[in-house]
Order: structure tokens, then sequence, then C-alpha cells
């Protein structure tokens, strides 16, 4: 699958692009997708005009329904996937990416309505994740989690 990344924001992603592209990589799918990191603001906007919910939430995906190469998009906020990341204790990369899966599986048709679907979603996210290395660990609190 070829992802291509677009930053919105003013935080240097150059470290998630490369782990991105990996653990996209494995997935067997002939459309690309397009995984863009937008500001709390930009995010509480679309929330709200899509989905009727005035809040800044972490992933948002659209299926792309006119361009047949493409999935769909995956809009990331990053200040809240770093502040995610804190609060659960794991790296930076591990929540955006555990986010990028997540909105992917959206695109595939994917939702989490009930307990079920969700656990379904976060079996088949752990998958994705530890194929690089990313599954559910604990770091450190002296480890410095923004730039691994």
């Amino acid at each position: 699958m070829k992802i291509k990344i677009h930053n919105k924001t003013n935080i240097s992603i150059k470290y998630l692009t490369k782990i991105l592209k990996k653990i996209f990589f494995f997935v067997p799918e002939r459309q690309n997708i397009h995984i863009i990191f937008i500001t709390p603001l930009k995010m509480k906007k679309m929330n709200f005009y899509y989905r009727q919910k005035d809040y800044d939430t972490d992933v948002l995906s659209f299926i792309n329904e006119i361009d047949k190469d493409s999935l769909g998009d995956i809009f990331i906020n990053l200040k809240k996937a770093q502040k995610q990341s804190q609060n659960y204790n794991h790296s930076l990369s591990r929540e955006v990416c555990f986010l990028a899966t997540h909105g992917y599986l959206h695109l595939k048709g994917y939702e989490h309505h009930s307990k079920d679907e969700l656990k379904k979603m976060l079996i088949i996210q752990e998958k994705m994740l530890k194929k690089v290395d990313l599954d559910k660990k604990i770091i450190s609190k002296n480890k410095k989690n923004n730039n691994d």
C-alpha cells in the first residue's frame, strides 16, 4: 500500500513518516491513502462540520469515493496524539501509528458501535503495530517519547 503524508502543522514529522510507511508496507492494498496531520483547531472544525461534535478528536477518516486509486484520507490531530502518548505512557510513534491504523480500519468498513466491534478493531491494530515492533509496551517515564 502506498501512503502519502501531509503535514499541516508546525511540528516536524520526519521520524513519523518513516514508521508510517513501514507499517502500511505490510498491508496488501492496491489503493493508496493520505495521512494528513492537522492542528486541534482544524480537527475541531472538521469534527463539527462532519459529525456535529463540537470538540477536537484524535483521528477522522473519510472514504474517497471519487478517486479510484485512493481508499481515503486519515486526519490525525498531532497535538492530541502527543498528549495521548504521554497519558498512555508510550511513544508518539506508537500513538500516531495506532491512530493511523484505526483510521485505516474505518476506511475498510470497520466500526466500533459495540464492545465486540471495538475489540475486533483493537486486535487487528495491535497485530499491525506488532509487525513494526510498536505493540503495546510501557516505556520508562525517564525516556523521552517524542523523538523515537
